[in-house]
């Protein structure tokens, strides 16, 4: 061998390796004279790390697979819970298919001025194509912007809730669709839990294969509460604005759009102030 500083130069059949500060250098193919004459070609050389440098990358990418184990157990727990818990418990959205709205007892005098009305809920049912414009494009506009692009779900949205519930806590943020809210006005409660939601969104998947999207809207429009015993917006008009839902204005067509994400706080009736910052 030849030594020059810390580097190590040594001979062999093939060539000569060079040894430098503990990082070996792979063998230079190329004569064994010419090599010793000319010194060692650094941009033929290649480094390959010892095995004590490679130690930390070891238990690095050991560390990276049990991570990923984990999440894939997670998952496959949550997907089998899902499938044997969730699943199987969906209601029937026979509700919704063959919708019958309840329509309260009316009483007219004989030039059919309504002088009574009798029943839990009062509601006008009114179908999609007879409810303005203004109306609905109000009530997308606050309540689900993108329900004529989703299957059911906006994942946008529920990544957005995602966010807000880890950093709020659960129940700080939703992401419920009109499709949603129609499977939770029919069949569910309103209880903040994760079954509930998860039943939610099964009920939903389920509701836009069985309903066109006019459909499902106006479900909606005449079966959400909207306070004073009123549900549908047409049976809202008549309770706080004495209206048909083609004679309000544009600030009467905001506030009742306002109304379904807590009618007895946005209630005009109640706290008109509370309803104009809605």
């Amino acid at each position: 061998p030849w030594f020059w500083g810390r580097q190590a130069f040594l001979s062999g059949p093939e060539g000569v390796t060079m040894a430098y500060a503990g990082v070996e250098r792979k063998r230079i193919i190329m004569p064994r004279r010419a090599c010793l004459l000319c010194g060692p070609q650094q941009e033929n050389t290649v480094l390959t790390k010892s095995p004590k440098a490679l130690r930390p990358l070891r238990a690095q990418g050991g560390f990276i697979f049990f991570i990923l184990a984990a999440i894939v157990l997670v998952v496959a727990c949550v997907a089998v819970w899902f499938l044997f818990a969730i699943v199987p418990n969906v209601p029937s959205i026979g509700a919704v298919t063959d919708y019958k709205p309840k329509i309260p007892l009316r009483i007219y005098t004989a030039d059919n001025v309504l002088i009574g009305e009798f029943g839990e809920e009062h509601r006008d049912f009114m179908p999609i194509e007879q409810i303005p414009p203004m109306m609905k494009n109000a009530v997308l506009a606050i309540e689900d912007a993108r329900f004529y692009e989703h299957k059911g779900i906006d994942w946008m949205g529920a990544a957005r809730a995602v966010k807000s519930n880890v950093t709020g806590g659960f129940g700080s943020g939703g992401a419920s669709t009109i499709t949603m809210q129609v499977a939770r006005n029919f069949f569910l409660s309103k209880e903040k839990v994760l079954s509930r939601k998860l039943n939610e969104v099964v009920l939903a998947y389920k509701i836009e294969d069985a309903l066109t999207k006019d459909q499902i809207l106006e479900l909606y429009m005449n079966q959400i509460f909207l306070g004073q015993r009123s549900y549908g917006f047409a049976s809202a008009a008549r309770s706080y604005f004495s209206k048909k839902l083609d004679q309000l204005s544009i600030a009467e067509t905001a506030m009742l759009a306002g109304l379904p994400q807590n009618p007895s706080r946005h209630n005009p009736a109640v706290n008109p102030k509370r309803a104009k910052l809605r």
